[in-house]
């Protein structure tokens, strides 16, 4: 009777792998008269993997990942103006609730150590190597690819205060007083993003060439992406500038979390070694 025993060795396992994630990506800004949410968005990377231990590991890779972030505004700015008669007043611009979405694509080169641990032995499975934690932390540099805005809705309201009557004037469109309810779309210039990234999963292992990885990822921006401006979001010649490239904010990080799933591809011969007995 011939009896084996056969396990894989791990040191220098090198892997193909691809994800896809998904989760809270914010263009994470804080508004001087207003809110901002993060939104949703979405990620695809692939690279390198390299273990030259059991335990220790680096990877290398790219990727795309979308960002995304809504505003809204409430607050009365207010500016001195000289009418057609000479005459001076107030200009009143109101954002009332006034909303906008900013969505921006970045393209990703990311490096990171791992660490893995297998914990099929410590379940009490017959395959030690068949499940794992994995920990990757490491930074990328996120370079954005597109960066655009669309207005989402409510009201500016432009109107007139003539102080030597006390009168205000609104809705008289040949003035300029009116209400604003159009749709605005445009583009924000950002900078290259500087970013530390961690990401907590398992693998588990499908067969000799395939695992699969399930896990949770955090991106935290570490430099500023935002170039300070000194233009209002409305501007009394009626011109748009949309919320990141106005006065309202000076500070943009990136910031997300969210879930990841993917497959690990391994490459090369599959180390193994056999104890025999008759």
């Amino acid at each position: 009777m011939l009896v084996g025993l056969v396990s894989r060795g791990q040191e220098g396992m090198q892997y193909l792998y691809f994800h896809i994630g998904d989760g809270v990506n914010n263009l994470s800004y804080n508004l001087q008269n207003g809110t901002e949410k993060g939104l949703s968005g979405n990620s695809i990377d692939a690279g390198y993997s390299f273990f030259f231990s059991p335990n220790w590991g680096f990877q290398a890779g790219f990727g795309l990942q979308t960002f995304g972030a809504l505003s809204t505004l409430n607050y009365i700015y207010k500016t001195p103006a000289v009418d057609t008669d000479g005459d001076s007043y107030e200009l009143r611009i109101n954002y009332k609730n006034w909303k906008e979405k900013q969505r921006a694509l970045f393209i990703d080169m990311p490096v990171s150590i791992q660490y893995r641990y297998w914990i099929g032995k410590d379940l009490g499975l017959v395959d030690k190597n068949k499940l794992a934690l994995l920990v990757s932390l490491g930074a990328k540099v996120s370079i954005p690819l597109n960066t655009h805005y669309k207005t989402a809705g409510s009201e500016i309201v432009t109107t007139g205060y003539f102080s030597k009557w006390n009168l205000e004037l609104k809705d008289m469109p040949q003035h300029g007083f009116l209400t604003i309810t159009d749709t605005y779309t445009g583009n924000v210039f950002l900078k290259p993003s500087y970013v530390g990234t961690l990401d907590f999963g398992v693998l588990y292992n499908l067969n000799e060439r395939l695992d699969l990885y399930l896990g949770t990822y955090v991106n935290y921006g570490l430099n500023n992406i935002l170039t300070a401006d000194s233009k209002q979001v409305y501007q009394p010649d009626g011109v748009y500038n949309g919320t990141l490239a106005s006065s309202q904010t000076n500070n943009l990080k990136l910031k997300a979390v969210g879930l990841k799933v993917g497959v690990f591809l391994r490459l090369g011969k599959t180390k193994s070694s056999c104890k025999c007995s008759l």
